[in-house]
């Protein structure tokens, strides 16, 4: 059995974004699968994983409730080799961080001369020439997705246990 390396993603600008890291050798080769685990039961995709295979979720925590879906999912997880990238907040706020912008307003306006959130995300998520955004505007990949965030409580106050350390990095 071939263990595959498979990035779950919730928006259409982080597939733009893991597509890039994919391209450019920052992350492993892998699949992308565009699931929501707020929305979307995860026994949905179970037939198209093995509990072998280096499953990442990227996972946007700017709009927390609680949600059985979501616990559910998480508790079903845990038996896959999975590894949950928790946002803090979303993904405009982890660019932010990662390119040393002061918040969201300094960043839509850097990268597009924009002011709202979704025209930025409309022009992130079809951009072509995303690397030379991301270089112009000083995107350091080792300060993407690093910050972690007060998730961890949110998990244990719901009894939801998972490892939130992954054995592997993306």
């Amino acid at each position: 059995m071939v263990k595959k390396v498979i990035y779950f993603y919730e928006g259409e600008t982080e597939k733009n974004l893991l597509k890039l890291l994919k391209n450019t050798n920052q992350i492993k080769t892998g699949r992308l699968e565009k699931i929501n685990l707020w929305k979307n039961h995860f026994h949905k995709i179970i037939r198209k994983i093995n509990k072998t295979d280096e499953l990442f979720f990227i996972v946007d925590t700017d709009d927390v409730v609680e949600n059985e879906i979501f616990i559910n999912n998480m508790r079903n997880l845990k038996t896959y080799n999975a590894c949950f990238v928790f946002q803090c907040e979303n993904l405009e706020d982890e660019l932010c961080f990662s390119c040393s912008k002061g918040d969201n307003k300094k960043l839509f306006g850097d990268f597009y001369k924009e002011k709202s959130s979704d025209k930025f995300k409309s022009k992130f998520k079809n951009d072509k020439n995303l690397s030379y955004v991301l270089t112009k505007n000083n995107f350091d990949f080792n300060n993407l997705w690093i910050r972690g965030n007060n998730f961890s409580s949110w998990l244990q106050k719901h009894s939801v246990k998972i490892n939130v350390n992954c054995k592997y990095r993306l």
